[in-house]
């Protein structure tokens, strides 16, 4: 016999109420807020009220879109697809902004460029978040013939949509991305800040680790228990692990010129919102096609970096847009226009791509010359490897050989 709408309600709600607390966190961490905004809101909403089950049911009784769609990303996470795109299209029908980008994503996975663009166009039209990149996405990937519509109407929407993307793009990456990045500092005689480089702070299996380019630590001619990492807004320098003897090598045995610090778990200053999240949001640059826009993040040296007064470095990080080039020397390479500015500094800072609306972090800078147009990264399949090693020999510090 056939389920009603009700009790597939309440099978799916059931599923979430039997998460284990450490689960429903670590999901909720997980969760793109920007591409899940309606779900997010309601499922947070279920856990808080202590009777997620019931708060669910209810609210999708009532015809709530935003409940509809927590319980079609519980059925499509226990393999149930059929009933997660019932639950969209309920959604969508009412009024759903991200029923129709979900439903609009899975459309363009599946090469329904008609039916993508139909979904996405009507998501941008109710103001999700993240809509205008697919949409552009799709835009380029078709003609005015592919979706019905005059040269004119379709120039217009690629337009419109395109320079939105753009606008959007940058003011993200400079809020967003530049959370976990840090100017590598050190602190002199008279407690004056100095020092050049960008580090970036991560969590990996649990631990929160910091890590910048080896040569940026060498050229200062400083050792790794001298850096301070202080967090935005607070005082008081982060507890490092600075003196872990470990090499990181990459697939051939070659040294990588890369540091890393653990972050000590007993500081007094809570950094898991400082840090990024590499098991979910981390990509290879193998994974990226050529020509895709990346960006690099990074502290340059400038004449204005140090405020003598206040004894601090001045956070002003810069953001470096670019087009994924070719590799070289086992690097990949980033092309980017004339820089305005030095970009001496960003070595070391992370280097990110966007796909399906999501930043992912790909690599580490290590290479470019004063207003080049080319930087070079460490890709990321290189340096994760060799995490799960470091975590290990954090917990036995011993002397690095410099």
């Amino acid at each position: 016999m056939k389920k009603t709408w009700a009790e597939y309600a309440a099978d799916a709600a059931g599923e979430i109420a039997k998460m284990s607390t450490k689960n429903r966190e670590t999901s909720l961490l997980e969760v793109d807020l920007l591409a899940h905004p309606e779900s997010t809101k309601v499922r947070e909403l279920a856990f808080a009220s202590g009777a997620p089950e019931q708060f669910l049911l209810d609210a999708v009784l009532e015809g709530n879109p935003g409940a509809m769609l927590v319980l079609a990303r519980t059925c499509e996470a226990r393999g149930d697809s059929c009933t997660a795109l019932a639950w969209r299209i309920r959604a969508y029908h009412l009024g759903s902004a991200e029923a129709a980008y979900m439903l609009g994503m899975e459309a363009t996975n599946s090469g329904q460029i008609k039916v993508a663009f139909e979904f996405l166009k009507s998501a941008y039209d109710r103001r999700h978040p993240v809509s205008p990149y697919a949409l552009a996405n799709v835009c380029q990937d078709c003609t005015a013939d592919d979706v019905d519509l005059t040269v004119e109407e379709f120039t217009a929407i690629r337009t419109e949509s395109s320079d939105v993307a753009q606008r959007l793009m940058f003011a993200e990456a400079l809020d967003v991305l530049g959370e976990g990045t840090h100017p590598v500092q050190y602190r002199d005689a008279l407690d004056i800040p100095w020092g050049t480089g960008t580090l970036f702070m991560v969590r990996w299996k649990g631990v929160d680790l910091a890590i910048t380019a080896k040569h940026v630590i060498k050229a200062a001619k400083a050792m790794p228990d001298q850096v301070q990492i202080i967090v935005h807004q607070q005082e008081v320098p982060l507890p490092l692990h600075a003196d872990i003897a470990l090499d990181f090598r990459d697939s051939d045995g070659d040294l990588l010129d890369v540091h890393v610090w653990k972050i000590n778990s007993d500081a007094d200053v809570s950094v898991e919102w400082n840090s990024w999240n590499l098991e979910t949001f981390c990509k290879s640059a193998n994974q990226i096609p050529e020509n895709s826009t990346v960006f690099v993040v990074g502290f340059p040296n400038t004449e204005d970096k140090i405020d003598f007064e206040e004894r601090k470095m001045r956070r002003a990080p810069l953001v470096v847009k670019g087009r994924l080039g070719p590799p070289y020397g086992g690097l990949h390479s980033i092309i980017c226009a004339e820089f305005s500015t030095d970009v001496d500094g960003v070595s070391g800072g992370p280097v990110f791509c966007r796909h399906g609306g999501v930043f992912y972090f790909i690599g580490i800078s290590q290479l470019g010359g004063t207003r080049a147009q080319t930087l070079y990264f460490l890709d990321s399949s290189e340096i994760l490897p060799s995490l799960d090693t470091f975590v290990a020999a954090a917990t036995v510090p011993t002397t690095t050989t410099w």
